[in-house]
């Protein structure tokens, strides 16, 4: 005689716990579940304090020639603010809500934090430099954030920057009074807000 396999074997014991001592077959418990037992955990959109784990050392430099600034060919920054600002871990981000802010020393060099380990932004800016943004986690899915060149040392090249004015109208024609927008190119983003005729300048 021949012997059954044992997956064979317990397939059959798994089916035959879906019927009834009449062989016809049972329906599984389905009891619903009331909607406010699926809360929001406290995780999904906050970091717990014991979260808040990881620095940031970084130098700012210029953009080299050839675009290149991964080797650090660019020349030191001195004076470029540099603000962190923490996604919420669902990847949104408040770019008003600054965790904390720090400037350049003369090699260029700075340190900031804390942050949650894999969750950061870096604003970075200085007159006369377009502005840029660079950072981890959900919230690179904002246009014009870039990754950082590296884990250990967080590498930001600034380019000069080109004022480009213009003005926002609303769709009868008029100037959009306090309008925000949003300028971005990759490694550069800029938020801006229109005076009272509509008008606006970035620095790209």
């Amino acid at each position: 005689m021949r012997s059954v396999p044992s997956s064979l074997s317990v397939l059959v014991i798994a089916l035959a716990a879906c019927a009834d001592s009449t062989g016809a077959p049972v329906e599984p418990d389905r009891t619903r579940v009331e909607d406010d037992v699926i809360a929001t955990a406290p995780w999904e959109d906050s970091w717990g304090k014991d979260e808040f784990d990881a620095w940031h050392a970084g130098m700012v430099m210029t953009m080299p020639a050839d675009g290149d600034f991964r080797y650090g060919k660019g020349d030191p920054i001195e004076g470029a603010t540099v603000e962190l600002l923490i996604p919420s871990p669902l990847g949104n981000v408040q770019s008003s809500a600054v965790a904390a802010s720090v400037v350049s020393a003369a090699d260029g060099t700075f340190r900031i934090g804390p942050s949650p380990s894999g969750s950061f932004l870096l604003r970075v800016t200085k007159p006369e430099f377009a502005p840029i943004w660079v950072g981890e986690g959900r919230a690179l899915t904002l246009l014009g954030i870039v990754e950082p060149t590296s884990k250990s040392t967080v590498r930001i090249a600034l380019k000069p920057s080109y004022d480009v004015q213009g003005v926002a109208l609303d769709p009868d024609g008029k100037p959009a009074a306090t309008a925000r927008l949003v300028a971005w190119a990759p490694g550069y983003r800029e938020e801006l807000t229109c005076d009272a005729a509509g008008r606006f300048v970035a620095h790209a």
